[in-house]
């Protein structure tokens, strides 16, 4: 694993991300809380979660705080309030990860889990931040899933995608 390769997941993240945002704001209303069989419960139960997950784990890699809780969906209402605060954590992650070297990625992290019953772990960050974008595009799939039963496909999702569209 090395620097650049991690600038590249995280640039196909936010890809993704824009991908499954873009065809969320093209869903009814009523479509964006919608119960669903998905682990989160809808559309926004599930945007809140990624972003909540991408926020946490920022905490975790770069501030060295290990957050008690995710964000809950209450505190995002709306789609533009889980967008006002994803600009800010995205804006985050390419600003870490463009000054992130080879030997940082190697570098141990020690965090505590959201479970406080358990200990804490310790990771490679490298293998944190690629649980960060995989962690993504298990959800993205989910709500690609959603959106296409809402007649909103998200079209193609995968890495290889990405990498095709940026030539």
């Amino acid at each position: 694993m090395n620097s650049e390769y991690v600038r590249e997941l995280f640039n196909y993240n936010y890809w993704r991300n824009q991908k499954i945002l873009s065809k969320v704001a093209q869903v009814q209303p009523w479509q964006f809380d919608a119960p669903t069989t998905f682990p989160f419960a809808s559309l926004r139960g599930t945007l809140v979660h990624v972003l909540g997950a991408e926020w946490l784990w920022y905490q975790r890699m770069h501030e060295g705080v290990s957050p008690s809780a995710l964000p809950s969906k209450d505190e995002f209402p709306t789609l533009q309030s889980i967008l006002d605060r994803w600009v800010g954590v995205e804006q985050q992650w390419r600003a870490w990860a463009n000054l992130l070297t080879d030997d940082e990625l190697k570098s141990a992290h020690t965090y505590s889990l959201l479970d406080k019953n358990r200990p804490p772990v310790t990771d490679p960050l490298w293998a944190a931040l690629a649980h960060v974008v995989n962690h993504g595009t298990q959800h993205c799939a989910e709500m690609a899933q959603m959106l296409t039963d809402y007649g909103q496909s998200p079209g193609n999702i995968d890495l290889l995608y990405y990498f095709r569209e940026k030539k």
